[in-house]
């Protein structure tokens, strides 16, 4: 999978009824390393 793909499948996660999510969520439902998910959600 893509970083694209990665990214885009995090951004999916989000919707109304599920708006807010932790990075240990994230991580679990993406099925990556803590550090790569953060990578994807981080400002930087």
């Amino acid at each position: 999978m893509s970083s694209l793909e990665h990214l885009l499948s995090i951004l999916d996660l989000y919707s109304e009824a599920e708006p807010i999510w932790t990075l240990e969520e994230i991580t679990r439902e993406i099925g990556n390393a803590r550090s790569t998910a953060y990578g994807y959600v981080s400002e930087n």
